[in-house]
């Protein structure tokens, strides 16, 4: 229902299409980007190991911008994944073990603990 248009002059967008409507991919990134601060000023207090909180803004941008890539015009290049989804694929899976690694240790504990007013 929205979108915005690239006139056919554009150097930076010669892969855009003339006259068609292109999902609006900044602002999806600047809702993430304003959603993602939010969860982590809520979850800073929360996490006490070193890193844990840089290791979740990673992996959640990493998921983000994969998902995101599917509404922006760039080139595919294998499977319908473009450059930067192949780039992810290996990154997301190491940051899963990552992850994986962070729960079995109990990091992320404190996020799911409701704290009980007495």
């Amino acid at each position: 229902p929205w979108g915005v248009h690239a006139p056919p002059t554009t150097p930076e967008c010669p892969g855009c299409l003339t006259g068609q409507a292109m999902h609006p991919s900044f602002v999806y990134e600047i809702i993430f980007q304003l959603a993602a601060f939010a969860a982590l000023m809520w979850a800073r207090r929360r996490l006490t190991q070193p890193g844990e909180l840089f290791t979740l803004y990673v992996a959640a941008y990493a998921g983000f911008r994969f998902l995101v890539e599917f509404t922006r015009a760039n080139e595919t290049v294998w499977l319908d994944l473009t450059r930067p989804q192949w780039f992810l694929v290996p990154g997301m899976l190491l940051l899963a073990v990552r992850l994986g690694y962070g729960w079995r240790r109990g990091y992320y504990q404190p996020l799911f603990q409701r704290k009980v007013m007495t």
